[in-house]
């Protein structure tokens, strides 16, 4: 994470006297212990920071998601992902931020900071495409996942905030399928950046360009990399995933605008790709812009893609021994019969619950004494 020197000064008052006492006296007095606060479970990911685990919260009551960062030697970069989590934290398309908590180094553990945030129980979007029959996802639920990360870009822009790492394993999906736009760590702060931090395929021809001279780009470099992110949904894969380093960048800076291989999508999300893979960033719309764009605003029924999505997502985390799709699945009658009026999240809900009320009978019913 990186500070532009474009920055208002409100960030630089919030960010650098929190810095000046970690270089000080390190983030044990910044942040608590977590024992008493969290009880960690199980490891659920992992990445270049280092792993996410599963965990309860006990002041919030609910299950959370820990980030365990344990080389805490860069504290700046640190310190501004953690200002710009709480920053989005509340927006509903990021992850809400529980607290950060420094674990002390002790025989039995390494030192390390725990951040606390929203558990995305429905995996990461790179997930959903491996786990579809031809890796490729239905072209609504590309447009519903699009315009909610548009949503999340837009806000990022009021903030002065540049993501830099879009891509379809950084956008998360809840257990209810709404999205959310994690990984901050090679986030700058201001409306301008010079940085080259990115995963290379999903990097727009500007960021490139950084890699043999200083150039000045803003927030549309987000919009290129959505842009990779639609055609990865679409074909599972981002343009040019096989070439690499300085072949890769020659490609991207100087060949012709990546865009979808197949005749089978609409013309709608053909012209939306077009659009936000504008090698010209002044000819790149804005996040704000590519929101009235017709393949983001033509899902008349967004609620109904969202509960289709979210129940690929629970057939997909049913791990039991009859089938969901069965027939005679209660969910599938309970589902055929009942119409229920008003929020489409109340069927999710209810999508969620019975399978693991399912769940549970079955493992009762495995335990019962036989006479």
């Amino acid at each position: 994470m990186l500070i532009s020197s474009g920055e208002e000064e409100n960030i630089c008052d919030d960010l650098f006297p929190s810095l000046e006492v970690c270089n000080e006296h390190g983030f044990d007095k910044l942040c608590p212990d977590p024992t008493g606060w969290i009880d960690l479970e199980q490891c659920v990911g992992s990445g270049g920071f280092g792993v996410i685990h599963k965990a309860w919260h006990f002041k919030e009551k609910k299950e959370v998601a820990i980030k365990v960062i344990k080389d805490l030697r860069d504290n700046e970069e640190i310190l501004a992902e953690l200002y710009v989590l709480e920053r989005v934290s509340g927006h509903d398309n990021f992850p809400a931020f529980y607290g950060a908590f420094y674990l002390r180094p002790s025989i039995s553990n390494e030192e390390a900071l725990w951040i606390a945030m929203t558990m995305c129980a429905g995996g990461s979007v790179d997930a959903l495409i491996r786990s579809t029959p031809n890796r490729s996802l239905d072209e609504t639920w590309i447009s519903y996942i699009c315009k909610k990360v548009l949503q999340g870009l837009d806000y990022l822009q009021e903030l002065n905030v540049i993501h830099h790492d879009l891509k379809g394993a950084n956008i998360m999906l809840t257990s209810t399928a709404r999205v959310k736009i994690i990984d901050f760590g090679l986030a700058t702060i201001g409306p301008i950046s010079t940085s080259n931090a990115g995963t290379r395929c999903w990097m727009a021809p500007e960021v490139h360009a950084c890699f043999t001279r200083s150039v000045h780009y803003n927030y549309k470099v987000d919009v290129w990399s959505l842009g990779i992110t639609a055609i990865e949904m679409a074909e599972y894969n981002p343009p040019h995933i096989k070439l690499r380093g300085a072949e890769l960048s020659e490609r991207i800076m100087n060949g012709p605008a990546p865009a979808l291989k197949e005749d089978i999508w609409s013309n709608k999300f053909h012209r939306f790709i077009n659009k936000c893979l504008q090698k010209d960033p002044a000819k790149r719309p804005f996040a704000k812009e590519l929101l009235l764009n017709r393949f983001i605003t033509y899902n008349r029924d967004e609620d109904e893609v969202q509960y289709s999505i979210a129940e690929h997502i629970q057939k997909g985390n049913a791990n039991y021994s009859y089938s969901l799709q069965s027939k005679n699945n209660y969910w599938e009658i309970f589902n055929a019969y009942v119409v229920i009026p008003g929020s489409m999240d109340l069927r999710i809900l209810i999508l969620i619950t019975i399978p693991k009320i399912l769940k549970l009978h079955h493992m009762q019913a495995k335990s019962a004494p036989k006479y």
